[in-house]
């Protein structure tokens, strides 16, 4: 369909109908005013006529001539439209009647007293009083058809028709002109707007001069598709700014990141390399120390053999520095294999009460040496379950010692039962001891963290034994979690599996806190 061929055909056709509308409506209205008007003007003759025939009717009713009161009547046959009359005495007895034939109502015409019409379904019925002076003689009643009330309304009706053909191509022909003045500039407008929408084209402008309201219309969409020019300018203009600052961005992005990759990857082989020399280290480490401790044994008992009690108090100062180094040392060392990748696993089946009672052999001094009572608690649990023994005991040594160490005079508790989640086992470790805050609770477990520095000078230790037991944990495939409240002690729970898997060779490293 062409452009603006919808518009112009919807404006053709509302033209017209309209024009046919409002002319039918003036046909419809005009119709009935005539039919009405007519109507009033046939009732009105014939009651001209039936006045008349009451004047000539006086002298046969005062006279009681029913047969000159006959010829009366057939003096208005004259009238084709008139097809009835009858007349009355003062009695309401009829006189004399008149009836063509083919026409007028043959049942028995009603009296009806007055002066008055009457219409009826295609009847106009007139009644008028005959009087002589002050007194009523009777009545004529005449009735008439409406024919010539019709033949009329046809003729105006085939006017009004005969007028339509004039007035619907007047219609048209003012349709046309209005396509021409109004709806030429407004399908141009959209003609526009649509190859505007379509090429995105904004550099076109409607040339064609308006007047009135399309002027303005036309000059807003100039303006409008002006503006949307120019910003899109600036638009693409800006893009390639954007664009440009992108690239230059990626780039010094990227060289940054190749910079960091490479300080990461230095530093991660530097962490290694030192993670192994340590862990390669524990040989040399070692074994001048407990040389250093067997000599100080050994000169120890010499020495309180020989009475010299000052000499043996001095030795076993030397023995306890030198076992607490050895502990620090062995701590480190742990911390380095696990880094390095190099701790190893050595699964079995591990009785779980020979596991508790080997603990409480090594945890007693600890215990004893700040005056607390030592719990243990056994639940409904296996025999034996398959782990590293050695690493599960260093974890609940390290537990029960730190719980030792921060409580005075009051319990520690070990209590053992099966998990919440099957096929775990739960190593509670519960003190009466200081507890800790909620920010110390957040750092418990970072390598080399105390409490505070006054903790650290009361309580001494490296800050590695609750790091150590978290990632021994975790290489047996377990966890531990703890709860505390300033003053109320706290709560450790080593969750671990009755079955351990061990991790693949070189994945101790990851194993990150």
């Amino acid at each position: 369909m062409r452009p603006g061929w919808d518009f112009r055909k919807r404006l053709t056709m509302g033209i017209t109908a309209l024009t046919g509308g409002s002319f039918l409506a003036f046909i419809l209205v005009f119709s009935g005013f005539s039919y009405f008007a007519l109507r009033h003007w046939v009732a009105l003759n014939l009651a001209t006529q039936a006045a008349g025939l009451a004047e000539a009717l006086q002298a046969p009713l005062d006279f009681n001539n029913p047969q000159e009161a006959e010829s009366a009547l057939r003096a208005v046959a004259q009238n084709p439209h008139i097809v009835r009359a009858e007349v009355f005495d003062a009695a309401r007895v009829g006189v004399a009647a008149f009836l063509k034939e083919n026409g007028g109502d043959r049942s028995p015409m009603l009296w009806w007293p007055g002066d008055g019409i009457r219409f009826g379904k295609g009847r106009v019925e007139v009644s008028r009083t005959i009087r002589h002076g002050e007194r009523v003689l009777g009545t004529v009643v005449l009735q008439s058809t409406e024919q010539g009330l019709y033949e009329v309304l046809w003729v105006i009706l085939g006017i009004c028709l005969g007028a339509a053909v004039p007035v619907f191509l007047l219609g048209l022909a003012v349709s046309r002109w209005l396509l021409g003045h109004l709806a030429k500039p407004i399908l141009d407008l959209a003609a526009m707007a649509q190859a505007v929408s379509r090429d995105k084209d904004y550099s076109v402008r409607m040339e064609r001069p308006f007047s009135g309201e399309l002027g303005t219309l036309a000059a807003a969409l100039n303006r409008m598709l002006a503006e949307i020019q120019e910003r899109d300018l600036m638009l693409l203009t800006a893009k390639e700014s954007l664009e440009g600052k992108v690239a230059e961005r990626t780039e010094d992005l990227l060289a940054l990141n190749a910079q960091l990759m490479l300080a990461k990857d230095s530093a991660l082989e530097a962490n290694r390399a030192k993670s192994a020399f340590i862990a390669n280290m524990s040989h040399e480490l070692r074994t001048p120390l407990n040389a250093i401790l067997l000599y100080g044994e050994l000169l120890r008992d010499d020495a309180r053999e020989d009475g010299n009690e000052g000499a043996v108090q001095d030795l076993e100062r030397i023995m306890t520095a030198g076992t607490h180094l050895l502990g620090l040392i062995d701590n480190i060392l742990d911390i380095s294999k696990i880094e390095a990748g190099r701790m190893t696993v050595h699964l079995e089946e591990i009785g779980i009460r020979d596991l508790l009672d080997r603990t409480g052999h090594l945890v007693t001094p600890l215990i004893g040496k700040n005056r607390n009572a030592y719990v243990v608690e056994v639940g409904a649990i296996p025999a034996a379950f398959l782990t590293d023994g050695k690493k599960v005991e260093q974890i609940l040594c390290n537990l029960i010692g730190n719980a030792a160490k921060f409580t005075e005079d009051g319990q520690v508790r070990l209590r053992v039962d099966l998990a919440d989640e099957p096929g775990f086992l739960d190593f509670e470790v519960r003190d009466t001891g200081i507890g800790m805050s909620p920010d110390q609770l957040d750092t418990v477990f970072q390598e080399f963290m105390q409490a505070d520095s006054m903790t650290t000078r009361k309580y001494a230790g490296t800050g590695l034994g609750l790091t150590i037991c978290r990632k021994f944990a975790r290489l047996l495939g377990g966890e531990v979690r703890v709860v505390s409240e300033p003053g109320a002690g706290s709560t450790f729970t080593v969750k671990l599996p009755l079955h351990s898997t061990p991790l693949p060779e070189g994945q101790g490293a990851l194993l990150e806190a």
